[in-house]
């Protein structure tokens, strides 16, 4: 903007100052006010006097400065309520300049009045005081007194003044009375209410301390004091008591059901009333048996109180288990008592709607429909009937008989081959039976007869099992004993050794023998090693040695072919018999890819880094001959690594630019060194290599309290082991640098400010 054409210039005088900058065809802009600071170009303003309450704000606002006032605030402006002298230091760069004012606070004079006012006793004046030591007044009437004498209605207002300070104050007077009576005290019956204050004026009523304008409905015995203020002021107060003539409580009670049969007392007692029920009758007791709404009034000194209830009548539940009656022994009768909605209690507790009865007895029920209960009962007996055993099952030895004799007094007999005998001789083999009946009662038995024949007595062929199995022999027959090789009695044994296993059977003084041999065949299982690894697309191939081999697959023979992964199992079987192996085959995809990441620049004379993502069982080989999966590098250029092993086979490159490595430099302007964790310590933060650096910290008077060459150590705010106090300091950063430009010497100055 001065017309220069350098990438710089120097700036010696106020002003802004802008710059165009032009490559290769395009243009951008910027600009910046420079102040130069004068020893009197800070001006927070005149000395000044103020009142008491009030305020003066001092300024010192200049572009781009940091301040430090008499008072420790660093802010552009402050407020100023109390007297005194102040003054402010304002630092641009490394100037400062600094200006004071004196403020005066003057006492303001203090004015009450004291509240509005109403006087309602025949009252006709009043005096009103503003007096304030030294001060002149000038009341709104004209008066110039510091008091005021007051005999009409109307606000009055005063103006009280000391030195430059005024302050002012009003007030409003009334003259007037008023009067007010509730009345004579009442007494109510209950329900009854009565309405105090109907012939109140406009203005506020206050009852028992509530405010309820303008009328109270009273409806509970108490006593109940109004304070009314009337639109003047004037207040008046009176009482009056409320009476309630005490009833006492008519409760005849919740509305009630009752059963068909029973009934219930209505009682309406209370002493020294008199009763009308609906029926006309006066006692104070009724007693109801049937459904209706009965109601009873009762009065007492002259007040009525009633009440009324609902009784409903429920019958009872209908039902009849029927006379007592005589079964057959082992028939059963049910009594069904089934009345709609009821519940059930029979005599032996069940609670169902029927009961089954199998032996003699009474069976008695309660039933209960909408709490009404009824009962009945009915007592069964047995028959005189015949009783009727044929004895267990039994076997009979070849050539013997059984005789079966049923015979007792008054009975029929019928035997399953007609036979109406009461004694029948068995020689055969089957199942016989025989019905008795005797008074109507029929009962009937069975036996089952076999015929032993020691000849025909054979346990089987001999058998096979396979190793670890076992298998069941013998031959059950009714009435016989066992004894076997193995001092077993069972009429089976289960064995699963192999042997000759014999047994005598005793039946009926019969005896037979036999024996029986058992062989045991043992299947060696194939071997299919340990489980298999390969890679997808392989051929994995399993062999199990043995005949009649089977696979889990479905596959038969002793080869199978895999390509995919899984549990194979392989079955040999010998004569029924079999045993199994079985491998688990895995197969890994294979890998052909492999990450890198990495620093994709580096500066010269700087080192980067890329690395491979982990593939497990991998091994790496970088091209410069590197193993690992990381490699250093110290130039720009492509790196190629190769990852292999098992199902792996990967080669992926990775490219180094090299990058813009220019040092940069961020310098904060402020620090808290408060022991707090957060910004306790100034420190410029210098991003990119630099040879040297050095940094000094002064203080305003220019002295340097701090020193260092190392850039990752700041300043804490102290000075040879003592707290530096809050302000404002210079700072000087130098560093030499490396850039791709070359080397570059920095210099930068500023300020930074130290608060805690």
């Amino acid at each position: 903007s001065n017309g220069a054409t350098t990438a710089t210039i120097t700036a010696s005088t106020t002003g802004t100052y802008s710059v165009d900058v032009t490559l290769n065809g395009c243009m951008t802009s910027d600009a910046i006010s420079v102040t130069v600071l004068s020893a009197t170009a800070v001006d927070i303003g005149p000395d000044a006097t103020i009142c008491d309450g009030e305020q003066v704000t001092l300024d010192a606002t200049t572009a781009g400065a940091t301040y430090l006032w008499s008072t420790g605030a660093t802010t552009p402006t402050i407020d100023v309520t109390t007297s005194g002298t102040y003054s402010v230091e304002v630092f641009v760069g490394q100037c400062s300049a600094t200006d004071q004012a004196t403020i005066t606070v003057n006492t303001m004079p203090v004015v009450d009045l004291g509240p509005d006012q109403v006087f309602c006793s025949g009252e006709t004046n009043t005096v009103l005081d503003a007096t304030w030591p030294a001060a002149t007044y000038l009341w709104s009437t004209g008066a110039t007194t510091p008091t005021l004498a007051v005999s009409a209605d109307g606000s009055y207002d005063v103006a009280v003044t000391l030195g430059n300070c005024t302050a002012t104050d009003d007030v409003t007077i009334a003259f007037g009375s008023f009067t007010y009576s509730l009345g004579p005290d009442v007494t109510l019956c209950p329900g009854d209410e009565v309405v105090l204050g109907t012939d109140l004026p406009a203005g506020t009523s206050t009852w028992n301390g509530t405010i309820v304008s303008p009328t109270l409905v009273a409806n509970t015995a108490g006593t109940y004091t109004l304070h009314f203020v009337a639109p003047s002021g004037c207040e008046v107060r009176d009482t009056i008591q409320v009476n309630m003539v005490a009833l006492g409580a008519l409760d005849l009670g919740p509305d009630a059901t009752i059963c068909d049969g029973e009934s219930i007392t209505l009682d309406a007692t209370m002493p020294g009333a008199s009763y009308l029920w609906e029926d006309g009758s006066s006692a104070p007791e009724r007693s109801i048996s049937s459904s209706g709404t009965y109601s009873v009034e009762a009065t007492l000194n002259g007040c009525s109180v009633s009440d009324e209830i609902t009784i409903t009548v429920t019958p009872l539940p209908s039902f009849d288990l029927g006379p007592d009656l005589a079964i057959c022994p082992g028939e059963s009768i049910t009594f069904d008592v089934g009345v709609p909605n009821g519940t059930y209690n029979w005599s032996n507790g069940s609670t169902a709607s029927t009961l089954t009865m199998n032996s003699p007895g009474t069976a008695g029920v309660t039933v209960t429909v909408d709490g009404c209960a009824a009962s009945d009962a009915v007592t069964v007996s047995f028959l005189d009937a015949p009783v009727i055993d044929l004895g267990p099952d039994t076997t009979l030895c070849a050539g013997a008989t059984l005789t079966l004799n049923v015979d007792q007094p008054d009975t029929d007999f019928l035997w399953d081959d007609g036979n109406t005998s009461p004694i029948r001789v068995i020689s055969a083999a089957g199942i016989y039976w025989v019905d008795a009946s005797r008074n109507s009662c029929t009962q009937r038995d069975s036996i089952v007869v076999d015929v032993f024949d020691p000849s025909q007595f054979h346990l089987g062929p001999d058998r096979s099992i396979c190793a670890g199995s076992s298998t069941t022999i013998g031959s059950p027959m009714n009435g016989a004993s066992y004894s076997w090789s193995t001092g077993a009695t069972t009429s089976t044994i289960t064995v699963q050794e192999e042997g000759t296993y014999d047994v005598t059977v005793t039946i009926a003084g019969c005896v037979a023998q036999d024996a029986i041999a058992i062989t045991e065949i043992i299947v060696a299982a194939p071997d299919l090693g340990p489980d298999r690894s390969a890679c997808v697309g392989e051929v994995v191939m399993l062999h199990a040695a043995g005949a009649q081999i089977s696979w889990s697959t479905g596959a038969v023979g002793p080869d199978l072919m895999v390509q995919t992964s899984g549990l194979y199992t392989a079955t040999v079987d010998s004569l029924g018999c079999t045993a199994t192996d079985a491998v688990y085959v895995a197969f890994a995809p294979m890998v052909t890819t492999v990450d890198l990441s990495g620093d994709a620049e580096i500066c010269t004379g700087a080192f980067g880094m890329i690395e491979a993502a982990p593939i497990p069982g991998a091994m790496f080989t970088w091209s410069d001959g590197t193993v690992g999966d990381r490699i250093v590098v110290d130039a720009p250029g492509t790196y190629t690594v190769r990852a292999t092993g098992m199902c792996i086979n990967a080669t992926e490159s990775f490219t180094v630019e090299a990058g813009d490595c220019a040092t940069q430099v961020h310098v904060p302007n402020a620090f808290t060194p408060n022991n707090d964790g957060i910004n306790d310590i100034f420190l410029p933060v210098v991003d990119g290599p630099v040879d040297t650096y050095q940094l000094d910290i002064f203080d305003r008077w220019g002295e340097r309290i701090h020193t260092t060459t190392d850039r990752y150590e700041g300043w804490d705010g102290t000075y040879e082991g003592v707290l530096s106090q809050d302000g404002v300091y210079v700072w000087k950063l130098h560093y030499r640098a490396l850039g791709p430009e070359g080397v570059r010497n920095e210099q930068f100055i500023g300020h930074v400010t130290l608060l805690r």
